[in-house]
């Protein structure tokens, strides 16, 4: 009599497992900031950028100046949600000024009120507080433009201009725009 209540007693531990499992779901549909993906050519060089993209949810704290914001302007922040945002390069290109080897990339940021200091990284995965200034690989200051109307989630597009792209960044209240060219 006792051996029979051993495989009940296994199964139903069995069952609590998988009910743990499945609590911990991470699949990338169901993340509270989801991931997005932009595509594009620099001449015969493909551009990817992958990020994930968190929605303002009625928070008016989250970029701006003072200790109550959650990323403040002068602090290294990683460019969106969940893990940084990566770029990735079939060739090489220049970024703002800087020529920029084939491979991907990690993009960290310091926003400011009026410009914003981008970098570009040889950091993969990690989150700001992972950065490492010495891994930069270019580093560009945008200006802020501001939106006529606010973007309730983070985005990011590859649009062409000219013989190059911009990567747009927008979100709240505020666009940012990346020149991405052709390799000299």
């Amino acid at each position: 009599m006792k051996y029979t209540r051993l495989p009940l007693l296994i199964a139903m531990m069995a069952l609590l497992f998988a009910a743990d499992v499945q609590a911990q779901d991470l699949h990338p549909s169901r993340r509270a900031s989801p991931l997005g993906m932009a595509r594009s050519f620099v001449g015969d060089v493909y551009v990817k950028v992958t990020f994930s993209q968190p929605y303002k949810r009625n928070r008016d704290n989250i970029i701006g100046a003072g200790e109550d914001f959650m990323h403040p302007y002068g602090e290294v922040w990683r460019f969106g949600a969940n893990e940084p945002t990566e770029i990735t390069f079939s060739g090489p290109v220049k970024v703002g000024d800087t020529q920029v080897d084939a491979g991907t990339y990690s993009v960290f940021s310091r926003p400011g009120a009026s410009s914003w200091m981008l970098y570009f990284n040889d950091l993969q995965g990690g989150g700001a507080g992972d950065y490492e200034e010495s891994k930069n690989v270019a580093t560009v200051e945008v200006p802020v433009s501001m939106l006529d109307e606010e973007a309730d989630q983070f985005s990011i597009s590859l649009e062409e201009q000219g013989d190059g792209l911009h990567m747009v960044t927008m979100w709240l209240d505020w666009k940012l725009e990346v020149p991405i060219m052709p390799a000299e």
